[in-house]
């Protein structure tokens, strides 16, 4: 089996995504790929085309480049197509012959290029822009989108040939977000820290944290802490202060559901309860600094110190 090593995790997501990829890999289908921002649909796609043993391997961001643009991008054009055309250009899907094209947020491509590309995916033939002679290709395409076009009311919205999406889709790969697989955190902030190593209480802190730009975000937050670690241990204190404060919200999703019968206790119990883990876990987030944890919960130093002397909390923290 194909060591994925940039494939990490230990979930049942993850394995799910390398078994697939080492199914798919080595045929020539197209595949597409399918997830929020950061799941690592790059690095998918260059494990598929590491597996297919073809060469070369060229990608384009549809998003990121102008229709007028890209249809020259993809396409090529001939001399004197348009102002400034000045020589033939060979195109990506002619430059990747034999390979794999790699295409980018595939869900913003225009209408009008979709039907070009569905025609090189059925008849493996094109046209330059401008030019009469068609041109024979073999071309594997890999595409990827962070929309849902799976569901057929958003291609809809999005404009997109359901014709071109079967075609694409004839292996389709949903990749997890970060947050459905927080077993996965620690494993990935540890092969992302360059060695600076972790401490419990900033594993701790990463694993609340929601990763709304899941690995990609995960990994730039592990590198700059290390970075102002000074090449010594992570703490929780060299961690950016939007992770840090997400870290009392995540007690409300971990909090036993309340059903009747099961010990619940009186408001006021309830909600001194809730204050203490929610102070416990800001004062945690801010490796123990009572200063820190006080503006974060925007009281006085005074106010946290007289929570943390009173009756029930049993004493000074």
């Amino acid at each position: 089996m194909t060591d994925h090593r940039e494939l990490i995790g230990d979930s049942a997501a993850i394995a799910e995504v390398r078994d697939n990829v080492e199914l798919v890999g080595p045929t020539r289908v197209s595949v597409l790929l399918i997830g929020e921002t950061g799941t690592g649909k790059e690095i998918v796609a260059r494990e598929l085309h590491t597996l297919s043993g073809r060469d070369p391997f060229l990608a384009v961001n549809c998003a990121a480049v102008p229709e007028s643009l890209l249809e020259s991008e993809l396409f090529g054009h001939a001399k004197g197509s348009f102002t400034g055309a000045v020589e033939d250009r060979t195109g990506l899907i002619e430059a990747a012959d034999g390979g794999t094209l790699f295409l980018d947020e595939i869900g913003d491509m225009a209408p009008s290029l979709q039907t070009k590309l569905l025609r090189v995916l059925e008849e493996g033939s094109f046209r330059r822009v401008a030019a009469n002679r068609e041109r024979a290709v073999q071309v594997r395409v890999i595409a990827a989108t962070n929309r849902a076009l799976q569901h057929a009311d958003v291609r809809r919205k999005l404009r997109f040939r359901d014709d071109l999406y079967f075609r694409l889709a004839i292996t389709h790969l949903v990749l997890p977000p970060l947050r459905s697989r927080p077993e996965d955190v620690p494993t990935l902030a540890v092969h992302y820290c360059g060695g600076a190593g972790l401490s419990e209480e900033a594993l701790r802190v990463l694993a609340a944290y929601p990763w709304p730009g899941n690995v990609r975000e995960l990994k730039s937050v592990v590198e700059m802490a290390a970075i102002y670690s000074r090449g010594g241990e992570i703490r929780a204190e060299h961690l950016p202060e939007r992770v840090r404060r997400e870290v009392p919200l995540a007690l409300l999703e971990n909090l036993e559901e309340a059903k009747p019968g099961r010990g619940l206790l009186p408001l006021r119990e309830a909600v001194a309860d809730f204050e203490r883990k929610y102070i416990e876990a800001v004062l945690e987030a801010e490796g123990g600094n009572k200063t820190r944890a006080a503006e974060v919960l925007d009281i006085d130093r005074r106010t946290l110190y007289r929570k943390l002397k009173t009756d029930l909390w049993g004493g000074e923290t």
